[in-house]
């Protein structure tokens, strides 16, 4: 058990340092003076990164951490995105890298729910609503 805590630890800080240095990939478009985009093109590339590593990080900190599968398939968006971009730039160096590692920590962490024991959890939780209402 300990384990499966130290590797979700370990996954969360991976995924939140690489939302965050995509943001800041992403952002890094509007401080370069021969970019070949218009500025418009720029701005939306700079907003559309920080939103992903804002997605990125919120799921990462709530669903992912506490175990729930739903966050953990979302977050499988990351591999995915790192290997479009090396089959469409040819960018071995670092979306390689970052496809590699976002993979590595999401089989890591991978959530130890199975619904055999979490329908019964479920149906108290939810009796205990019942019980509650007027």
């Amino acid at each position: 058990m300990k384990s499966h805590r130290f590797a979700v630890r370990a996954a969360t800080s991976i995924l939140v340092l690489l939302s965050i240095l995509s943001g800041v990939i992403g952002t890094s478009v509007l401080f370069v003076t021969d970019d070949p985009f218009p500025r418009e093109a720029q701005v939306l590339i700079a907003t559309f990164a920080v939103g992903m590593a804002v997605f990125g990080i919120a799921i990462t900190l709530t669903g992912f951490r506490r175990g729930q599968q739903w966050a953990w398939l979302v977050l499988w968006y990351y591999p995915v995105f790192f290997v479009i971009h090396i089959f469409a730039f040819g960018t071995i160096i670092p979306d390689g890298i970052f496809a590699v590692l976002t993979t590595a920590a999401l089989l890591l962490a991978r959530p130890k729910t199975s619904t055999a024991s979490a329908a019964p959890a479920a149906m108290e939780r939810r009796k205990g609503l019942q019980d509650t209402a007027p």
